[in-house]
Order: structure tokens, then sequence, then C-alpha cells
């Protein structure tokens, strides 16, 4: 029996079959290509259903895709050494974006977690995170969000290179900023507005004398500055902390531990 020319044409689930056997190949004959890996992910969804876009799967096919996609990044970075960060970061954003769909609410943000331990600097995994954790209106606790935050800008400011690193600097900024919307948007204005205010003045107005001193005195000074209700940044009559220090003198707690060049310095400079 002769077959039909029909049946001689692939059908569209072979078709997909062939070409993944095809993609399969390029990341096996070049592993660090990038692109290859990125091509076989995107193909999946032609296995799962060859004549269906994406956007009609129904939510099991969804699921179904997510998982192959998933498995194509694991092996995708195996490939690729830590030392090419941004490769790798593109990769895990790929498979959280997957991992978004086949996790339920609190293991997908248990994942962001882990992975945020790995890469502290990540602006845009701490983007995911972020979201992830204000995403459920119904399990929100207004103390349980502002110790996330606070939790979070202290791991971030723990990291020894933060200093050094301008990425994270940056994260450390944009945390600070998703925080003060945060007290703004549930009610605590003068909160927000009072963090900005303090890390102005901590920042910008720290006293001269105390560039040398430990970070516990420093901070001693300024809560006694921040305590005396004078007026702060951004309000009319501020004339900053290092001001407010020289109207009152040094403290004699400070005065002892002082340099006697800074002490001299400072006689003159009145």
């Amino acid at each position: 029996m002769i077959p039909k020319s029909s049946d001689l044409v692939p059908t569209a689930d072979l078709q997909a079959r062939q070409r993944n056997i095809q993609l399969i190949r390029a990341t096996k004959i070049n592993p660090s290509d990038l692109q290859a890996w990125l091509d076989l992910a995107s193909h999946q969804e032609h296995l799962v259903s060859p004549a269906v876009d994406a956007s009609s799967m129904i939510n099991s096919e969804r699921k179904t895709l997510a998982d192959l996609r998933i498995a194509v990044y694991e092996k995708a970075l195996k490939q690729f050494p830590e030392n090419e960060a941004p490769v790798r970061e593109e990769l895990l954003l790929r498979l959280l974006s997957e991992a978004s769909i086949t996790l339920e609410a609190q293991k997908y943000k248990q994942k962001l977690q882990d992975t945020l331990q790995q890469h502290l600097t990540s602006f845009p995994i701490w983007t995911l995170y972020l979201n992830a954790c204000q995403a459920n209106p119904v399990e929100f606790r207004f103390e349980d969000v502002k110790a996330f935050f606070i939790r979070s800008l202290r791991t971030l400011g723990s990291n020894d290179n933060v200093n050094h690193n301008l990425e994270a600097q940056h994260m450390i900024l944009y945390l600070t900023l998703r925080y003060t919307f945060f007290l703004r948007d549930t009610g605590y204005v003068e909160l927000s507005i009072a963090t900005w205010q303090a890390l102005c003045e901590y920042h910008l107005f720290r006293p001269e004398h105390l560039a040398h001193l430990g970070r516990d005195f420093i901070l001693a000074d300024f809560e006694k500055f921040w305590e005396s209700e004078r007026p702060r940044f951004g309000e009319e009559g501020a004339r900053g902390w290092c001001i407010h220090d020289q109207d009152d003198g040094i403290d004699p707690e400070l005065r002892s531990i002082l340099p006697d060049v800074l002490l001299h310095s400072r006689k003159y400079d009145e």
C-alpha cells in the first residue's frame, strides 16, 4: 500500500521532538553558549503543547512547562562558573520565574531566600524577594513586614564588601526606599520622614571630631542630638548635627578619648 502524501508530512509533535533533539545537541557541542540554552528552554512549550500557544495552556500544562524549563536552567547553570555572574544571574532569574508557577507561595519565598544567601548583592533577586514578601495582603502584619525590611537591611549591610560594592550600596538604598514607602502607605508618615532625616543627618552632617571614634560613640552622640528636639534635616531652622555639636561643646565622655590635635584644632575653629 502506497502511503498518502499527507502521511509523509511530519506532525507538529514530531517536528517539536526533532527540533528539541537539535537544540540539545547544540548545548552539548557548545555548553558555554547561553543562547543555545535559552533556545532550548523556550522550545519546551512546543513539547508540552505543540499546536497551542503558551498563553492558552491550562494550569497543568503551565506547570509541566515550568518544570521542563527549570530542568534546562539547572543544567545550564552547571556550565557557567561563579565568575560569570551576569550569565548566572540571567539563568537564575528565569529559573525563579518558572519556580513561581510550580511552587506554592511559602515555598517560593523560601526558594528566593535561599537563592539570596548566595547572591546578596543581586538587585533583581532582591526585588523578586521583596515583591513576594509583600504580595499576599491576607497574611499582612505590619510588625512582620517592618521586621523583614530591617532584617534585610542588616543582612545586606553586614556584607564585608558592601563599602566597595556599588551594586550593594544601590540595593541598600532601594531597600530603604521601599521600607519608607511601606511606612508611608501604612499610615506611619512621620516615621517614614524621620528615617530619611536621620540618614541625612548621620551621613551628611556628622561632626568632624567623631571621625576617628568607634561606631558606639558616634551613635551615642547622634542619639543625644536626635533627642534634643532641635530642627532636623528638611525642617525650618535646621543647622545640622555638626552645628548642634559645636553649640553644645564636646561631650565630656568623648573629650577623654579624642586626640589632642583634634581638640586644639577645634579651639582654633571656634
